[in-house]
């Protein structure tokens, strides 16, 4: 998955905390940051399937695959519903 450098941090800051799928508060801040930096500095288009793509493989020897496949695909929809309403607002850059 190909991002530029603000978003990128953004989106390492959330996945390579081994929590990110616990949906604990601090958890899904750091997500809705990552979403808030791609939409106000993203330069390359990203889709929730490529972000889903990037999770299952980054973290392929995660014990319960099933669980993982489940919350790749609960985050890249959420990724793709928030870059959806960004670009109905106007709030895209990257459109």
């Amino acid at each position: 998955m190909r991002l530029s450098k603000k978003p990128l941090k953004a989106y390492e800051c959330w996945i390579n905390q081994y929590s990110w799928l616990s949906h604990h508060p601090l958890d899904k801040k750091r997500f809705f940051e990552f979403v808030d930096t791609y939409i106000r500095y993203g330069r390359r288009h990203v889709s929730g399937e490529e972000l889903r793509d990037d999770i299952v493989c980054k973290y392929a020897s995660y014990g319960d695959q099933q669980e993982l496949i489940e919350e790749s695909a609960y985050y890249g929809q959420l990724f793709d519903d928030l870059v959806s309403f960004a670009k109905a607002t106007g709030r895209l850059r990257n459109a």
